[in-house]
């Protein structure tokens, strides 16, 4: 039931990347498409709300630009400006001064109402139309210590005499708790400051000016010369992700600018596609319910078939077939019959390898064997050994010893294996036994590990190889001969190297050894054939005999590289009586 289910998903799955992967591209499109439509608007709704406040500004400061110009233009305003600076030593001057003063600015009371026109000079006389009905006279003094607390002060002066934008501030002229923009003058006379006038605006008066704003929920902020003017909302430094414009006045200088967050954008977003996304789940719906019907009807018969071949086991392979033709889809037809006929296809070629194959490896490994097992009768070597022990030769007694192990394990049971632990101490003996014959002139060192003494193996696989490097390592350069034999763990197998320090293979050799392996190794030998083939059995029959008994068996033929003829044969796992398994241990490369 799983493998339905597995294979109705995996349908539907396939049905719905078919289906959605268009459909989803178009979605993504269009909602990237509606979301620079939506930015699009918005900005240039922003825009528009930034040049109509640029042009109000402009407007509010051309009015006070302008006051101030007038009054100061007027030559009665400047001159008991100056006098009231340089001659009021008599209160009566004073009072007339004050009475010139007021005249003028009280005069703006009526006409221009949302403006406050402020005069005041370094000694503190000071004078405003904010309350025209006040009689000012030579007492109305400002603090020096609120002249001195004025920060814009120093910037209005340095512009000697020109006009400087004074940003929103609490008023500081006046106990009231309001919010006030305005415009400072230096009133100078050459080399002299004898006063300032001071026009500001009232912000609970101009609140009009940012309606547009914060109808579309933005942030404002002026600037002029890079210096804020007025912030209105939310800090835009506050925002990472916004939407930004600005526009400068060309003739005032004043830059306006509005932020908004773009997360209004993904508000439109949500409300304009909550309709598409209720027509988008209904068609998903209903396309994923016909998918899955159409599904279950194709899977169908796709699931009969798959019992049916999780029925068939070896036991039943020969027996009658119960299979069943599906004639609703032509595909699944062919389907059935195809297994059908794979079925007794393969019960007969099961039979048939299994006999041709077990005859041909019995034949086969018996040969290799028979050709490798020398047929010497030990025992008449112990009696000979014993005669030479009574007559004092140990040297002849001692050879007889060895070369009897040699043949009684060479003659013992041919057709077993062995375990490494024996084949090495198999090794040990011939390897005495020639050291009886060359004494000084051949050294060897064998080395097992110890993970693989109970390994097991065919007989006799090492001694060839060790009886080919006596038979040639020798020559008028290479007198004294050293061999050495090591086992060790390998990839989860075995890696056997046997080498020697004489002369070497020559290229010729190991080209002709090689060929002769390879074209040995890729025939399927009858007992005809290895009739036939009866030179250089050593080698070639003990390489055959590893790769019919380790099918991961390798070899490799070569020459060390201090020299000396080099055997290497591996085996990527180890083969012991009870089948094959992986030697314990760490693997160690090659």
């Amino acid at each position: 039931m799983r493998k339905r289910k597995n294979f109705i998903v995996k349908l539907l799955v396939s049905y719905l990347v078919i289906v959605l992967v268009p459909a989803s591209l178009f979605f993504g499109f269009f909602l990237v498409n509606r979301y620079r439509e939506t930015e699009k608007n918005i900005r240039m709704q922003m825009e528009a709300a930034a040049e109509t406040l640029s042009a109000q500004l402009d407007s509010v400061y051309s009015d006070m630009s302008f006051i101030s110009i007038d009054l100061l233009s007027r030559g009665d305003f400047f001159q008991t400006a100056k006098k009231l600076y340089y001659n009021s030593r008599t209160v009566q001057a004073q009072r007339e001064y004050y009475r010139i003063l007021a005249d003028y600015m009280t005069t703006y009371a009526m006409a221009r109402s949302i403006y406050q026109i402020i005069f005041f000079n370094p000694e503190g006389y000071f004078i405003s139309n904010y309350h025209y009905n006040i009689d000012y006279h030579y007492g109305s003094r400002i603090d020096p210590a609120l002249i001195e607390s004025l920060a814009w002060l120093p910037a209005v002066e340095e512009k000697a005499g020109g006009e400087y934008l004074i940003a929103v501030q609490n008023n500081p002229f006046f106990e009231e708790d309001t919010r006030v923009i305005g415009l400072g003058r230096a009133i100078r006379d050459p080399g002299r400051i004898i006063g300032y006038l001071i026009i500001q605006a009232d912000m609970s008066s101009l609140d009009y000016l940012f309606e547009n704003a914060r109808q579309l929920h933005a942030a404002v902020q002026i600037l002029q010369d890079g210096r804020v003017i007025l912030q209105d909302g939310k800090d835009p430094a506050a925002w990472k992700q916004e939407i930004h414009v600005s526009f400068t006045s060309p003739n005032t200088g004043i830059s306006v600018e509005l932020t908004k967050p773009k997360t209004d954008i993904y508000q439109v977003l949500i409300s304009t596609m909550g309709v598409i996304g209720v027509q988008i789940a209904l068609f998903l719906a209903l396309m994923i319910s016909c998918i899955l019907f159409y599904s279950r009807k194709l899977s169908k018969p796709m699931t009969a078939l798959t019992k049916q071949m999780q029925r068939l086991t070896l036991e039943n392979l020969d027996g009658d077939p119960e299979i069943e033709i599906y004639h609703d889809y032509s595909e699944i037809e062919y389907l059935s019959t195809a297994f059908l006929e794979m079925r007794n296809r393969l019960n007969s070629m099961i039979n048939e390898t299994i006999v041709a194959r077990s005859l041909q490896l019995e034949e086969h490994f018996r040969a290799l064997q028979s050709q490798i097992n020398p047929h010497f009768i030990y025992n008449t070597l112990n009696v000979i050994g014993i005669m030479g022990q009574e007559r004092g030769a140990e040297r002849i007694n001692d050879a007889c010893i060895k070369l009897a192990e040699l043949l009684r394990y060479s003659i013992s049971d041919p057709y077993s294996n062995a375990a490494f632990r024996e084949e090495f101490s198999n090794i040990r003996s011939y390897l005495e036994l020639m050291k009886l014959r060359y004494e000084h002139k051949l050294d060897y060192e064998l080395s097992l590990d110890e993970r693989l003494e109970a390994v097991q193996l065919p007989k006799l696989v090492l001694q060839p190889f060790v009886e080919n490097a006596i038979k040639y390592a020798f020559d008028q350069e290479h007198k004294i001969i050293r061999i050495t034999v090591t086992a060790e763990v390998w990839k989860g197998g075995w890696r056997i190297c046997i080498q020697d320090n004489g002369r070497g293979f020559s290229e010729d050799t190991l080209k002709s050894v090689r060929q002769e392996l390879e074209g040995f190794l890729s025939r399927d030998y009858d007992g005809t054939q290895i009739g036939q083939e009866r030179q250089g059995l050593g080698i070639r029959n003990t390489i055959a005999r590893l790769c019919l008994y380790e099918e991961t068996c390798t070899y490799e033929l070569g020459n060390g590289v201090a020299g000396g003829a080099r055997v290497l044969l591996y085996s990527e796992r180890k083969r012991r009586s009870d089948g094959y398994d992986t030697v314990s241990g760490d693997d160690r490369g090659g």
